[in-house]
């Protein structure tokens, strides 16, 4: 996908059109820093796009998650105290339809996990080939 159509397509879908550019402000931090982006949390996003307000910072992230422009790929990682380990969709997709979530180290469940999983975002295959 190219900045250009990714753009236009902000501009066809989201209205009014102040928003418009922070939807877009973020596609063009995510173009112009593709090779360098390899975390991009939602605090980070809030810090590009600044705002602070969750509602618009879930907006701008789900949508460019999304298959009408599918910029962002989200990420999981499990946090507990210092230790970080990334999860894949498919221990993710378990935990939630199971209710328990298998630490990848240890083996042991992890109790109350849904408090240790944060999500981060990456840049998407489309825009990797763009």
């Amino acid at each position: 996908m190219k900045l250009d159509y990714a753009l236009a397509t902000i501009a066809e879908d989201i209205r009014p059109s102040e928003n418009q550019k922070v939807f877009a402000c973020l596609a063009e931090y995510v173009f112009a820093h593709k090779k360098d982006i390899k975390h991009l949390t939602y605090s980070s996003i809030a810090q590009v796009i600044g705002t602070q307000r969750p509602e618009m910072l879930l907006q701008v992230a789900q949508y460019l998650s999304g298959e009408r422009v599918k910029l962002l790929e989200m990420k999981f990682e499990l946090i507990i105290d210092d230790n970080i380990i990334p999860l894949d969709d498919e221990t993710v997709y378990h935990a939630e339809i199971t209710g328990s979530l298998i630490h990848p180290d240890t083996g042991y469940p992890v109790k109350d996990y849904d408090r240790y999983i944060y999500p981060y975002f990456i840049p998407s295959r489309e825009i990797e080939n763009g």
